[in-house]
């Protein structure tokens, strides 16, 4: 498997407007909602590469990178978002995808946190539209329980 792309649906597009003008909320436990882009940067094998950017709520704007391995149509890592400031969550993701229409989904579980994360817990379920380049737009909705 050299390839882990997906195809764009619009309706994403407009997750991700309505993640532009979701209210800030302090961090508490309750809804989270992600909305972002990401790219694979690197496969080789049954291992891949890429990076994120994204909105978080509650949490904000954040960056990522993560990697993972490929077994069959499945693919299963981490990926870490820097909010900035020392503030960072970690995930591990195992996430089902289909190089026929290009639509993953999966679920992510909260690992790692530090600074405002620090010891945060939590879940989410994917799903993630690919352009067929390697590029692709994703949301995230679940639970994160920060103490």
């Amino acid at each position: 498997m050299n390839e882990f792309r997906f195809r764009r649906i619009p309706v994403i597009v407009a997750l991700t407007v309505a993640g532009l003008v979701w209210p800030a909320a302090a961090l508490q436990a309750g809804d989270f909602r992600v909305s972002g882009t990401d790219e694979t940067t690197f496969t080789k094998g049954n291992q891949g590469e890429g990076i994120s950017a994204g909105l978080a709520q509650p949490g904000g704007q954040f960056t990522g990178v993560w990697s993972g391995r490929f077994k069959g149509y499945t693919i299963s890592g981490v990926e870490s978002w820097d909010f900035g400031g020392g503030h960072t969550l970690t995930w591990f993701f195992e996430i089902e995808y289909s190089n026929k229409n290009l639509i993953s989904t999966g679920a992510y579980v909260v690992i790692d946190g530090t600074g405002r994360f620090a010891g945060a817990s939590g879940s989410a379920d994917y799903v993630r539209m690919g352009h067929g380049d390697g590029t692709g737009e994703f949301v995230l909705e679940g639970t994160l329980l920060v103490p």
